[in-house]
């Protein structure tokens, strides 16, 4: 009966190992990107202008789905003849990392005709949730800052 009872204890035990053992090596822990560059176009603005703000990726991000991009642009303007005020726009974004093809964060976006400002900062804050690994949410920041010209 003992013996009966530690091969019954040996053979779970054998099972539970093999069984949890083994791990999906197909599908890499997520991780966030990695921010280059942010790059603006026109690379100088003028008051009026609508202008494209890319922020290229070194390294590209894995097993991500949901993702939020939170641009915010702060500049001044002239609220009235005379009167010059500091502003932030946000603009959000929302998508599936993953479903669309990896791209680069990218967005449009004006620069007001009353604007005062020789330059607009940028700041990028992302937000990713992963669906791999011990860590299932992630952020990544880039800033840069547009020159604009009169």
């Amino acid at each position: 009966m003992n013996k009966l009872f530690v091969a019954s204890v040996l053979f779970a035990a054998g099972l539970i190992f093999s069984l949890t053992s083994c791990d999906d090596d197909s599908v890499p822990y997520s991780a966030a990107p990695r921010y280059g560059k942010m790059v603006f176009d026109p690379a100088i603005a003028t008051p009026g202008d609508s202008v494209t703000v890319t922020v290229e990726q070194t390294q590209k991000g894995v097993s991500l789905i949901s993702t939020t991009y939170k641009w915010t642009f702060r500049y001044s303007y002239e609220a009235e003849p005379g009167v010059v005020k500091d502003t932030t726009e946000v603009i959000s974004q929302h998508t599936n990392y993953d479903a669309m093809g990896q791209a680069d964060p990218s967005v449009r976006f004006l620069v007001p005709d009353n604007c005062e400002s020789r330059f607009v900062s940028v700041t990028l804050n992302a937000t990713f949730s992963g669906y791999s690994g011990p860590t299932l949410f992630f952020q990544a920041t880039k800033s840069g800052t547009l020159s604009v010209s009169y």
